[in-house]
């Protein structure tokens, strides 16, 4: 904005007040939040915006940043400038004290996120950033000839000289690599909004002054083009645009064209560019009927799939049956059919073969026919994408490239922002990792990659790692992780632990039962008595809860329609009798040792032995199972939600 802005309001009064207080403010920051205020139809009976939190908070974090060019050091200028105006609003007698000071404290407080915006690379607009640029540079702002110039010479620059000045590429060594170009992209869609934005904001204050005015508000658009023929409305609107944009530069000044970055672009400039190419890949598919996606981002979901089992090949028959939404075991492992031809073109597996790699016993062919269309889709889909370089297909074998991984790394990456480190590692950083953090990453990982990457590192460590892995393992964590940490266990290659790691993990009061078992499977005796009685129950909670959670999944896929689990699966009836036989002190006090090592995983152990027929063993598990439900936790458990099987188990509608 300058002094040729269209709207009427006393800039120099309210400058001049502030300079008899003896806190001068600067101009441009004050003529901003007038203007932008104003045209966020804040009231003005005093004859300037008066603000409310509500106007600040969009002011300070979505408007200035969207349209205001300012070094970090001005900021607290425009911060400044609304306190005045909020003080002015309370001498004119808008404002109580009361009212004063709490508008006052909140504007502080939105200080820190105003910074963060308009700091941050991923709010910026085109016309802000050479607005930056023009600043650092000593230019006149609002010199169109000066302007013309610098950007001429800005132009001439060397390709990696401009794109370095713009600022995007980011300083984290194991950021995304096309961090750039996604910040550049939004910028692109920021700016392609922000002018709209202000030209409806501007049609609407100079409508609603000559319809509609508000009493005892005097007129805030000059000269607005209300009644004037079309041409002429729209030539007045671009003019006072222009006259109200923060520098004077046009929204269309951009980056260069793509073909200069395929020239004379760096990785992060490539990877920007193949990740645009991908997007639009995706797009096609999911636009044409025979591969149209039912939700937005299927496709990518379907990559995402793919990605998230550590480049190990999939079964597309398994892809495909999850994609129609079959109930397919989570935790059922099985390589693709190697019966399905290896080239030409693609063929399901028989319903036996298909029973093996899906987990779903007993399959038909009607089955087989109902999978036929999600598959065939798929592989329509995929079979583009491999011939770009994204995956590869051999028969039933799917898998991403690995272009395809590092692309979808790095677009997930995008997306999720830092948290994704750990999600999506690359292998040489995961090798870097401490036993704590992989453990940590690995227990939300699927099976197979948790496998695969702690095998990896363990291989790297060498004997030296079981050590640090055993205790990350066995650390204190929240309440709903132990278990998955131990279920690491099920990851590992127990017999390939040194005999001396396992005798040395028996005093663990967490993982000695496990080591206790392990050196039985070997043939081995360890003493008892170096086994904690804790470390027992630890082991007994997991596979007690491997029987109940292998028991419900048979019922669900098994069960009629409708058809709810029963109170006490027969299963963990027999096997938690068993276990007690052999406890001191028999079923209630293995119930209490039980929620003991592990109060949430226990817990639906409790809810289910709270139907035996024992009284004192119901009664113990009615307690544990009460205090668990009075604790604040929660966990879904699906207990009365029975699914179909395989015949009537799918369609999502």
């Amino acid at each position: 904005m300058n002094t040729a802005t269209p709207l009427l309001l006393d800039l120099d009064s309210f400058l001049a007040r502030a300079e008899e207080r003896g806190t001068p403010l600067d101009a441009r920051a004050a003529e901003a939040v007038l203007g932008l205020l104003a045209l966020g139809e804040a009231r003005r009976q005093t004859g300037l915006p008066e603000p409310t939190e509500e106007l600040a908070e969009e002011l300070l974090h979505i408007l200035l940043p969207l349209y205001v060019s300012a070094t970090e050091e001005e900021l607290p200028g425009f911060v400044a400038a609304l306190v005045a105006l909020i003080d002015h609003t309370r001498e004119a007698g808008r404002l109580n004290a009361k009212r004063q000071a709490k508008l006052v404290t909140r504007v502080h407080e939105l200080a820190e996120g105003f910074t963060q915006a308009m700091t941050s690379p991923r709010r910026l607009t085109w016309p802000r950033l050479y607005g930056n640029l023009l600043c650092a540079a000593g230019v006149d702002a609002t010199d169109p000839r000066a302007v013309r110039d610098w950007l001429e010479a800005f132009a001439a620059r060397p390709y990696a000289e401009r794109h370095a000045a713009y600022g995007f590429a980011s300083s984290s060594p194991n950021g995304p690599l096309a961090e750039a170009a996604y910040a550049e992209a939004l910028c692109a869609e920021r700016s392609r909004r922000a002018r709209p934005l202000l030209a409806a904001r501007l049609e609407a204050v100079a409508l609603a002054q000559q319809v509609r005015p508000r009493p005892g508000e005097g007129l805030l658009v000059a000269d607005a083009p209300v009644g004037k023929p079309d041409d002429e409305r729209d030539d007045w609107y671009d003019e006072h645009l222009q006259v109200l944009a923060c520098h004077g530069l046009d929204e269309g000044v951009s980056a260069g064209p793509s073909a200069e970055a395929w020239r004379e672009g760096g990785p992060a400039e490539l990877t920007g560019l193949a990740l645009n190419l991908l997007g639009v890949l995706l797009t096609q598919p999911a636009e044409e009927e025979e591969t149209a996606e039912e939700y937005d981002g299927e496709h990518l979901l379907t990559l995402y799939l793919l990605c998230e089992q550590a480049g190990m090949t999939q079964s597309v028959a398994r892809m495909a049956a999850l994609n129609d939404m079959w109930f397919v075991p989570p935790g059922h492992e099985s390589d693709p059919d190697a019966s399905v031809p290896a080239t030409e073109d693609y063929e399901l597996p028989d319903p036996q073969a298909l029973s093996t790699v899906l987990g779903l016993p007993a399959l038909t062919a009607s089955d087989r026919t109902d999978l036929l269309p999600s598959a065939a889709r798929l592989v329509r889909l995929m079979d583009r994408l491999a011939a770009l370089g994204v995956t590869e297909r051999t028969g039933d074998a799917l898998s991403l490239t690995p272009l395809g991984s590092a692309l979808l790394r790095d677009a997930l990456l995008l997306g999720l922002g830092g948290e994704a480190a750990d999600v999506f590692p690359t292998r040489e950083q995961m090798l870097a990792w401490d036993a704590e953090r992989l453990v940590a990453a690995a227990q939300w990982w699927p099976k197979r990659a948790a496998r695969q990457t702690v095998g990896d590192w363990l291989a790297a460590q060498g004997t030296d790692g079981w050590t640090p892995l055993f205790a990350a393992i066995s650390a204190a964590c929240p309440e709903d992780e132990p278990a998955r940490r131990r279920a690491l266990l099920t990851a590992l290659d127990a017999m390939a632990v040194p005999d001396e790691a396992l005798y040395a993990l028996l005093a663990n009061p967490v993982l000695g039962g496990w080591a206790e078992h392990t050196l039985h499977a070997r043939g081995q005796a360890p003493d008892p008595s170096a086994v904690p009685l804790s470390a027992r129950a630890v082991y007994l909670v997991d596979a007690l809860e491997a029987v109940r959670s292998a028991a419900s999944l048979d019922h669900r896929m098994t069960a009629a329609a409708n058809e709810e689990e029963p109170e006490l699966f027969a299963e963990v009836h027999a096997a938690f009798d068993e276990a007690a036989a052999a406890w001191p002190g028999g079923g209630p006090a293995l119930l209490t040792a039980l929620t003991a090592a592990d109060p949430y995983t226990s817990a639906f152990l409790s809810e289910q032995l709270s139907h035996h027929p024992d009284r004192a063993t119901a009664e113990q598990a009615r307690r544990a199972w009460r205090a668990f439900e009075t604790s604040g936790t929660t966990r879904s458990q699906g207990r009365k939600k029975p699914a179909k099987r395989a015949g009537g188990k799918r369609k999502r509608r």
